[in-house]
């Protein structure tokens, strides 16, 4: 019997949904995140919904599910944001609480803050690292 996947063991899409919106709600209106003009510009943009559906798929796909994330790499797709390596550890915070807001065992915590945490270097723009905001 192999063993389930992530995406498998916390229900699937709907579960996933779940964690999506409600992280994606809370960085948008975590006050730290919104000090960056950047993300506070795009916050004002409309575009959470399809935030939203673009990290569904990139979440479906790093836990195992059934789908392949086509959207741009994460680099591309957060490079005009000008993400610091704090500002990217203040959305780990975000997912944790999000994860920990619908009882996701601690074990699976740490898989999904792995597949995150391993992106780090594309999202944190060089540009800022060593500023102030970090």
């Amino acid at each position: 019997m192999t063993e389930k996947t992530v995406y498998e063991w916390r229900g699937g899409v709907n579960a996933l949904a779940k964690v999506v919106d409600r992280l994606s709600d809370e960085t948008v209106d975590n006050p730290a995140l919104n000090m960056n003009p950047e993300l506070q510009k795009w916050s004002g943009t409309g575009q959470l919904a399809a935030l939203k559906f673009m990290r569904m798929l990139w979440s479906c796909e790093a836990t195992g599910g059934p789908v392949d994330y086509t959207g741009k790499d994460l680099g591309t797709a957060y490079a005009n944001l000008h993400i610091s390596s704090g500002e990217f550890d203040m959305v780990g915070t975000e997912i944790q609480s999000a994860l920990e807001y619908f009882h996701v065992p601690a074990q699976e915590q740490r898989e999904v803050l792995a597949a995150i945490v391993a992106q780090k270097s594309d999202v944190v723009n060089a540009a800022k690292v060593g500023s102030a905001v970090n």
